[in-house]
């Protein structure tokens, strides 16, 4: 039985610029992951370690980020596990002054998925294949000789095109996997971000484990490393969790409450400092909403947090009530409405965000009107 742990997608040193203050903790983040999947290699007794594109988010990572994952690699290495890279869009190859092209990584097997090379490892007496697929366009090329009928284990390894992650593509390009129906057939893939399966007849044929630390909202929950048994019959997957941070989203409808404090009390409650939160206020407010305030005040309950307000304001009864109160926001509330009356459809949101932001300032500091 081989045994391998696949990952993908690890975007190591990546800049996190969407995340302010938390983005040299998000890179630490990264690394701990990377330290995790490592400990699970060791750890499972596998005989290779597999990834399957970007272990890297640029050709060009920081020192810091290259030792660290020297370090893994001999580590892994000492323990008789076989490291193998097949570089992908982020880290690419084609880059002559990158890090593939610098011989840094010492008795670690990196594929050039350009070259369309396949690798024959004798592991434990079994003939063990690495094919290192290349997806272009609508197709993937795999070596010439590929068909499959080679005696032994059959493993495809992939960097999918990102635009196959939501248009169902992928499907259809696994389909070009030559030896999806052999005994010990299995794709190793990366370039989804979130995790997949492929089955045909009710038998794995293969799997993209996801990025294993969130790189965006779009990749919430648990993340996954894969750990695949292969032998003589089907293949067997595991999924390991080891992301450190969660990304979330949630909508708090704030139509009952009456006051910001119990918003902001609302917000804490979802609170958890291994948690990259967003909520989104939706609902019928009873007040001129100051996320900034809102922020400010929850934002030590999470590890990251970003407020978003979907109330609608043009139009609403509380802007209404604003429009014929006393206040010095009276003016601009009539001028906004009588403006907005005139607008395309298309272009009042732009006038309601500006509405919205004059109306945050002019709030007392703590919030509540």
């Amino acid at each position: 039985m081989i045994r391998i742990l696949h990952t993908a997608d690890l975007h190591l040193g990546s800049v996190f610029p969407e995340f302010y203050g938390q983005a040299a903790n998000r890179r630490a983040d990264q690394l701990a992951t990377f330290d995790r999947i490592i400990a699970l290699a060791v750890s499972r007794q596998v005989h290779l370690l597999l990834v399957a594109g970007d272990l890297f988010a640029s050709p060009w990572p920081a020192k810091e980020v290259v030792d660290c994952v020297q370090a893994g690699f001999k580590r892994l290495l000492a323990n008789g596990i076989l490291p193998v890279i097949l570089p992908g869009r982020s880290d690419t190859l084609r880059t002559a002054d990158g890090v593939y092209g610098r011989n840094v990584f010492e008795n670690v097997l990196v594929l050039d998925p350009h070259r369309l090379e396949c690798v024959t490892l004798d592991i434990g007496g079994q003939s063990l294949h690495l094919h290192a697929g290349l997806a272009e366009g609508d197709q993937i090329v795999w070596p010439a000789s590929d068909q499959g009928e080679t005696a032994g284990v059959h493993v495809g390894l992939l960097h999918l095109p990102g635009v196959t992650a939501s248009d169902g593509d992928a499907d259809r390009l696994i389909e070009s996997v030559p030896w999806r129906n052999g005994k010990g057939g299995y794709l190793v893939a990366g370039g989804l971000h979130n995790y997949r399966e492929w089955l045909e007849d009710g038998r794995i044929v293969g799997c993209c484990p996801g990025s294993p630390e969130g790189l965006s909202f779009a990749e919430q929950g648990v993340r996954y490393c894969v750990m695949c048994c292969l032998g003589s019959g089907q293949p067997n997957i595991e999924k390991l969790p080891v992301n450190k941070r969660f990304f979330e989203e949630k909508s708090l409808d704030v139509s009952d409450f009456r006051s910001m404090k119990r918003i902001l009390d609302m917000i804490r409650s979802f609170g958890n400092p291994d948690l990259l939160m967003r909520v989104t206020l939706t609902g019928q407010a009873n007040m001129v909403l100051n996320t900034q305030v809102l922020q400010q005040q929850a934002a030590d309950a999470f590890c990251y947090l970003e407020i978003n307000d979907k109330t609608p304001l043009l139009g609403s009864a509380l802007l209404k009530k604003l429009a014929c109160s006393d206040s010095m926001c009276s003016l601009l509330v009539r001028k906004a409405q009588a403006k907005a009356a005139c607008l395309p459809v298309a272009e009042r949101p732009l006038l309601e965000e500006a509405v919205r932001d004059i109306l945050e300032r002019c709030q007392p500091l703590g919030g509540d009107q």
